[in-house]
C-alpha cells in the first residue's frame, strides 16, 4: 500500500468524512480458451472493491482505506477520475465509465475493467485515480493496476 493523504471534510455541508485511496494490483491469468477478467470499483457506499472473475465476485480492497470513511457519507458530494494511465507500459482499460481525465460523480458505483481473450495475450493497465469534493481540489489519489493474461 502506498501512503496517501487523508483530509477531514466538511465542505460546508456539516458532513464529516475521511477520504483516502490506497493502491492495489488486481490480476487474473487463465488458460485459453477461457477469458481473463479483472476490475476495480468505487461504490456509492464508499468502498473500494476488486474482482478477478467474470461473475464478478467483489472483495473489499482495504477497509482502512475505503474511499470515504465512514462509508456512505454523502457519496454524491464527491467525484472520481482516472487522472492518467502510465505510458508507454500501459494499455487502455477495456471498459471505463468515462474518458481518462474526466471527473464523474460517486453517487453511482463506478467500475473499470480489463478483459483479455485468445491465447498468449496480456493486457496491463496502470491508472492513477483521484477523488475530490465536487469541483474542489484533489483530496486523495492512488494507483490501481489491472493485469490480465491468457496462456496458450
Amino acid at each position: 500500500m502506498i501512503p496517501v493523504a487523508r483530509m477531514m471534510l466538511n465542505g460546508g455541508t456539516g458532513v464529516p468524512g475521511v477520504v483516502t485511496l490506497s493502491s492495489e494490483t488486481v490480476s487474473d491469468t487463465q488458460v485459453a480458451p477461457t477469458d481473463s477478467f479483472c476490475s476495480i470499483r468505487f461504490t456509492s457506499g464508499g468502498i473500494v472493491e476488486k474482482s478477478s472473475t467474470d461473475s464478478p465476485t467483489w472483495t473489499q480492497v482495504d477497509s482502512g482505506t475505503d474511499w470515504v470513511i465512514p462509508n456512505g457519507v454523502a457519496s454524491s458530494l464527491f467525484e472520481i477520475r482516472c487522472a492518467s494511465i502510465t505510458t508507454p507500459s500501459s494499455d487502455p482499460f477495456t471498459t471505463q465509465p468515462a474518458a481518462v481525465g474526466t471527473w464523474i460523480d460517486l453517487g453511482t458505483t463506478r467500475t473499470w475493467t480489463n478483459t483479455e481473450t485468445g491465447s498468449n495475450n496480456v493486457l496491463f493497465t496502470e491508472g492513477t485515480f483521484q477523488i475530490r469534493y465536487n469541483g474542489g481540489p484533489v483530496l486523495s489519489q492512488g494507483v490501481y493496476i489491472l493485469d490480465v493474461s491468457t496462456d496458450g
